[in-house]
């Protein structure tokens, strides 16, 4: 789920107006149309644009809760958008005694627009270069080299899933699609390192994608809005494949990042753009009925990105609004707000994503 600068919405209203010359295929992106048009984040409202809070420039901010113990940053990676880094913190195999992080992820970025981290400890990140890329890092170790480059060549990805990125299946959430005629709507792209993007998921009722779901069988989930700013849906594709069907049962008000906790269960962040509202839901299914195990509950300040550690005993969202992690105790029937962290974090470089090494699995 990608933060582009704020001004970046002017260009997306002059895109949207369908001035662009070309082929009006959608998926297939000029050189021109990947580097230069890019949308308003899954944070802006698509007619308006504008973040809903205000960025500090330079430096930490004052920290919004209680500080988080050292203990609680181990193996976190976090994404700062505007400064182009992903930072890791300290892991278990490392000294815990230096509070903020101990590396950054070792290869040149343009705005990375999302992290996440697969069951063999990969992190990926989702880059908003040209076409962007995901780029993924070797695990279990913090901050391991480059191992292997994705293009995906579909649309503007903000998200991204995967059990084992090196080996298996990827999936890429694209908030919208290419498109010469403004902006089309989003989808999934399947990929892997060696095949490279072999399908492209889409559905009737996605506009605005915002994150996406892999589990152990192969089934896959999108978060997605039916309309660009209002209306939010999940789609269910069995085996990361075919049509797709809208997910029943499903209470989310707004969109956001998806995660499957130890116990089965599909964790569903949920941004209302207008209220700027942010809570976290629990289903059980969705494959299509969904059941609510719990929900929803509040989270602080403005988060879309989150995810679980390898336990699924704690939740971690980013925290775009004061430009820190917000850490949670999690059960499916309970999240409660435990502490905080922004040590060498900047809310004015936009703290976009977090991930957690290992991540959670079944």
């Amino acid at each position: 789920m990608g933060f582009p600068r704020r001004a970046l919405s002017l260009i997306f209203a002059i895109a949207a107006t369908g001035c662009s010359s070309g082929p009006a295929a959608t998926g297939v992106a000029p050189a021109s149309l990947g580097s230069a048009i890019k949308p308003p984040s899954v944070l802006e409202s698509a007619s308006g644009g504008g973040f809903p809070f205000a960025l500090r420039s330079g430096g930490r901010a004052a920290l919004h809760g209680l500080p988080a113990p050292a203990s609680a940053m181990s193996g976190v990676y976090v994404s700062q958008y505007v400064s182009n880094v992903v930072y890791g913190f300290s892991h278990k195999k490392r000294s815990q005694k230096k509070k903020g992080p101990i590396c950054t992820a070792p290869w040149k970025m343009s705005g990375p627009q999302y992290v996440a981290v697969d069951l063999k400890g990969n992190l990926l990140e989702v880059d908003s270069g040209a076409l962007y890329p995901i780029n993924i890092g070797e695990g279990l170790n913090m901050c391991g080299p480059l191992a292997a480059t994705i293009q995906d060549r579909q649309g503007y990805a903000d998200a991204v899933a995967s059990l084992d990125a090196l080996n298996g299946v990827v999936a890429i959430a694209n908030q919208w699609d290419f498109s010469n005629y403004g902006l089309a709507p989003g989808s999934i792209s399947v990929c892997s390192v060696a095949a490279g993007c072999t399908a492209n998921l889409t559905n009737a009722a996605m506009s605005r994608v915002a994150g996406v779901a892999v589990a152990p069988n192969g089934d896959c989930w999108a978060s997605a809005l039916n309309s660009p700013d209002s209306g939010a849906v999940l789609i269910y594709f069995k085996g990361c494949a075919g049509a797709g069907e809208q997910a029943t049962g499903y209470q989310n008000p707004g969109y956001g990042g998806l995660d499957i906790d130890a116990h089965g269960n599909l964790v569903a962040m949920s941004y209302v753009i207008s209220s700027y509202v942010t809570q976290l839901y629990v289903y059980s299914g969705c494959n299509p009925a969904c059941t609510v195990v719990a929900g929803p509950f509040n989270l602080k300040g403005v988060s879309i990105s989150g995810h679980l550690n390898a336990k699924s005993t704690k939740f971690m969202a980013a925290d775009s609004q004061y430009g820190q992690v917000d850490i949670y105790s999690y059960t499916p029937t309970r999240v409660k707000y435990l502490y905080s962290f922004n040590k060498g974090l900047s809310q004015g470089d936009v703290v976009g994503s977090v991930a957690v090494n290992p991540a959670s699995s079944e």
